[in-house]
């Protein structure tokens, strides 16, 4: 991992979808030092999760997900860190 010392957050525009088959809503994703934050275009916080507990689940597209809750990041396979 590249260590970006002169930014103290990493934020981008984005698709998310809350739940399953839910419309997708835009968001402005933020990268901190250990959490990634999804938050609405006016600021208000939707969800937040570590960054250990993020998969990427449906290659090749760049889907995040939070770990599900019978996975912890010691645990998890090889074949979800890729």
């Amino acid at each position: 991992m590249i260590a970006l010392t002169e930014f103290d957050r990493l934020e981008a525009s984005a698709l998310w979808r809350p739940e399953g088959d839910t419309q997708r809503v835009e968001v402005i994703v933020s990268v901190g030092e250990a959490t990634l934050t999804l938050s609405d275009i006016k600021g208000r916080v939707l969800t937040h999760w570590s960054l250990p507990a993020v998969i990427r689940v449906s290659p090749p597209a760049n889907a995040l997900s939070p770990l599900p809750p019978h996975l912890t990041p010691m645990n998890r396979s090889k074949s979800t860190m890729n």
